[in-house]
Parts: structure tokens; sequence; C-alpha cells
């Protein structure tokens, strides 16, 4: 498998994966993709999934499955507590050596008392913490694999190949220049395309049209300066590259629910000592 990936995944070096617990009152992440299985588990609120051809909202209770390389986006507003199992591609191989050519759905019958398992090891300080969570991803991982996996037909795995030497240097361009003047006729040269195809191939493969992603990566830079500065909202927002504030304050509210000056009180407070 070549390793194209557009989200860098922290594991712990004692375990090798990802697992954390996160408390949120919104949440957006635009679309991309990384290497690692992700296992996602709704145990309050719901959360709408969404790749570059559909949406899907699950909810408390309700796991969802995204496999390697799968584009996706996730989007809340209101009280959401979620748990985030990402397993790397490295290990993932190991283990399923065909895991390149299976497709992941979730399965509450199967996976619902593993994950609350998993989240009460986490959130305890028991003697071998560490071990029993590997032990409990382990037999998640054994579930999926029997009965939350199909095969994908090598003709589909071909096509995505390709998609994805297309898209990964696209969009590693765009967030490393989200903040210039990024015009739509000269990212449709940098691919070879004219711009009406481009359009096209973009809408396609990552379900939002070109303007739409570079706003939604625009202002993810933005709630992370929003959070770590004190800077004033005007001059985060034209360091990332929105010249409309009219239509920046528009986008944020259709991602998080909220205004800029709202998110950055809310999730500061977060922090504050009581």
């Amino acid at each position: 498998m070549n390793s194209y990936t557009h989200e860098n995944i922290i594991t712990s070096e004692t375990t090798g994966i990802h697992y954390s617990v996160h408390n949120d009152i919104s949440l957006f992440v635009p679309s991309h993709w990384h290497n690692s299985l992700e296992i996602i588990y709704i145990r309050n609120g719901c959360l709408e999934i969404g790749g570059n051809v559909s949406a899907e909202r699950i909810c408390e209770g309700e796991i969802y499955i995204v496999g390697p390389r799968e584009i996706h986006f996730t989007r809340s507003v209101g009280r959401l507590n979620w748990t985030l199992l990402q397993i790397p591609h490295d290990m993932l191989i190991r283990f399923i050596p065909d895991i390149d050519g299976l497709r992941f759905f979730g399965n509450r019958e199967y996976l619902y008392n593993i994950a609350e398992e998993m989240y009460r090891v986490y959130t305890t300080d028991e003697k071998g913490r560490e071990l029993k969570l590997m032990s409990l991803v382990f037999t998640m991982l054994d579930v999926i694999y029997e009965h939350c996996t199909e095969k994908i037909a090598s003709r589909t795995l071909e096509r995505s190949d390709r998609r994805f030497r297309q898209l990964e240097p696209l969009l590693s361009f765009i967030r490393e220049n989200h903040s210039e003047s990024l015009a739509l006729y000269d990212m449709a040269s940098r691919c070879g395309f004219n711009p009406e195809y481009f359009c096209r191939f973009f809408k396609r493969n990552m379900g939002v049209t070109f303007l739409e992603y570079l706003n939604s990566v625009r202002i993810e830079y933005i709630c992370r300066d929003l959070l770590a500065t004190d800077l004033p909202i005007a001059d985060i927002v034209e360091l990332h590259g929105f010249t409309n504030i009219k239509l920046f304050r528009r986008a944020f509210r259709e991602s998080y629910g909220c205004t800029p000056s709202q998110y950055r009180s809310r999730e500061k407070s977060k922090y504050m000592p009581e």
C-alpha cells in the first residue's frame, strides 16, 4: 500500500495506538483521511460523519468505523461525549494482512460492550490499565474483522489508489498555503485539469466544493489561534486568508453553531482553574 495520509496520528509510545475521551459542546473537523483505522464511539449526544458521497448521524451507544484512507468529516452542535480509537496501518497489517482490501461498517451489537469497557478501563487508574486496554483493542479488532468488514473489488481499489495519488499533493498544498489567495484556476493547473473538470473532480472526491474545503481548512486554523492566542478575531481571520468577514462569520456559525467570540470564551473557560 502506498502511504497516502492527510492527518498525522499521534500514538502512545507505550501502546502504539491513539485512544482518547472527548467532551465537546460543538465539534467540526473538515474532510480528511489517514492511514489508521478509526473507531468512534458516542457515549452521549449525536455526531454527523460524512464522506465524499453521503453523511450519517450516529447517537448515544452507536459506533462508527472509518477505514484507512476513507475521506470523512465530523460535525456536532450540542454537547457530545465520545471516545476515539485510532490504530495505525503498520500495526493493522501485521494482524490483518488484507486490511487494504476491506470496507468497514459499524455494528452496535458486537462492539458496544467492548467500547464501554474500554472507556471504563481508560478512565480508571487500576493496575495494568494499558495491558487491559490493549487486550480490549485486540478483542475489538478480532470482532471487527469477523463481523464488520466486506471485501472491496480490485478495480475499485485501483481507482481509489489513483484518486489518492492526485489528491494528496493537492490537499497538502492547500493546507500549507491556506492563508494565501488560492485561485481555482491555479489549483486546476496544478492538477493538469481545466477549471470545469477540476470542480467536478474535487466535489466528487471530497464531497464539498474547492472553496468550501478551503474555507473549512482556514476555519480550522482560526479556531486553533482563537484558543492559543489573545489576538483580535479580525487579525486572526485576516492572518488565515479570509478577506470577507461576513462570509467567515456565516461559515463559522454553520460549522460550530456560535460566533467566534462565543467559541473562544466557551472553549477557554474549560481550562480555567475553578
